[in-house]
């Protein structure tokens, strides 16, 4: 077992409480095409798999294929104009961010948010921590496929085994489980703790700080 030297954190729920903004910004695209809003605590049963999965679960369940093209466009144009109103990285988050930066980690964003909102809300809230950020994207799957994880580790030369995964779902224990990373989840995202607490092999972390002593213990078993 090699010691860590990288650290891929999902985005929504796990860094930043985006909950808020995403509710608003698709209920702006449902309105905009004449149909009922969605409660927070539904919008949050709907996000993981990028922004189009949202819409197709945001709209009722008639709606045809292009209809939730056309919701998902509408989002991203509604999103775009208040992904920033709310959104704040969870407590404790920028002080883990700061300690792994300085024990050296590298420190990478894996998210099915579409790129362009994922880059600028870490140029907004996380530089000069996360040094490299993958979202969704054409022609490239997304979670709980490997391949963007594996494009960062790729770029850094940095082996699945000698990273640690950070996510709040189950497409993100998932993720960790396809690509050959170890795995925590956090329980103050998107996903009740009970879920979580199904992935046996997943460390499970209350507080952001918690993350450092899994790092440490994963060093000294390396000793």
């Amino acid at each position: 077992m090699k010691p860590y030297r990288a650290v891929l954190f999902d985005l929504d729920g796990t860094l930043l409480d985006t909950l808020n903004d995403l509710t608003e910004g698709m209920n702006r695209a449902l309105r905009q095409m004449g149909y009922p809003p969605c409660t927070k605590e539904e919008a949050r049963s709907y996000l993981g798999n990028g922004g189009r999965v949202f819409a197709q679960k945001a709209l009722p369940l008639q709606a045809s294929q292009e209809e939730a093209e056309a919701c998902y466009q509408a989002f991203r144009q509604q999103y775009a104009r208040c992904f920033q109103e709310t959104t704040k990285p969870y407590p404790g988050v920028l002080k883990l961010l700061c300690a792994l930066h300085k024990k050296g980690y590298r420190i990478g964003v894996v998210t099915n948010k579409y790129r362009e909102a994922a880059e600028a809300l870490c140029e907004a809230f996380f530089v000069p921590y996360v040094e490299c950020v993958e979202g969704e994207r054409a022609q490239v799957p997304k979670k709980p496929a490997p391949n963007m994880p594996l494009r960062i580790l790729e770029k850094w030369g940095i082996l699945p085994q000698e990273t640690l995964f950070v996510g709040d779902s189950s497409v993100d224990a998932l993720t960790a489980l396809h690509t050959g990373m170890d795995c925590a989840l956090v329980t103050w995202g998107f996903s009740d703790a009970e879920t979580l607490r199904s992935f046996r092999d997943c460390h499970i972390i209350e507080e952001p700080m918690e993350l450092l002593g899994v790092l440490q213990e994963e060093k000294a078993a390396e000793k």
